[in-house]
């Protein structure tokens, strides 16, 4: 058995906003893709004119509100205060601990389904949907790697989840 993997971090809105913003990356792709749709009908309601002036606002604002609930920020405004407390996260080759001052909670590594990176965290999936996110900033180089390394030994790296370096 190797040294626990140990670090800490803070989360603040700004993170966590960018977390949710790169959940489920798939459908948000399809919602802002349609978006970018909308927003070519609404100018080509703009140079029509008249009755297409008034389309092409609603259009407008239909648009903007898919765009602005795929960023994520709607979901962090609802995210409870000890969302943001510091963290102490322990990596095993068994397990994951994360302690915060409401508690602490130790996940064994069979509970996870898969495991994705982005640019911010990598996020640890537990069905039905439930993530844990470990932050990439608060992680050395080669914390990361050996992060990288338990999560393929575990064969929880997948194809359509992101891409694991190393």
């Amino acid at each position: 058995m190797s040294e626990p993997i140990e670090f800490e971090a803070t989360r603040d809105r700004a993170y966590a906003a960018r977390l949710m913003a790169q959940s489920a990356p798939e459908w948000r792709a399809w919602v802002r893709g349609l978006a970018g749709v909308l927003l070519l009908a609404a100018a080509l309601g703009l140079v029509a004119g008249g009755w297409g002036v008034v389309a092409a606002l609603l259009v407008l604002g239909v648009a903007a509100s898919l765009v602005y609930y795929t960023s994520g920020r709607p979901t962090v405004r609802r995210l409870p205060e000890h969302w943001f407390a510091p963290r102490r996260y322990t990596i095993t080759d068994e397990s994951v601990s994360v302690s915060q001052p409401m508690g602490s909670a130790t996940y064994r590594w069979d509970i996870f389904r898969q495991a994705r990176e982005t640019p911010d965290a990598v996020v640890l999936e537990i069905p039905p949907g439930i993530l844990l996110d470990l932050p990439v900033a608060a992680m050395t180089a080669g914390q990361l790697d050996r992060v990288r390394a338990i999560l393929r030994a575990r064969d929880l790296v997948r194809p359509r989840s992101g891409t694991m370096a190393g």
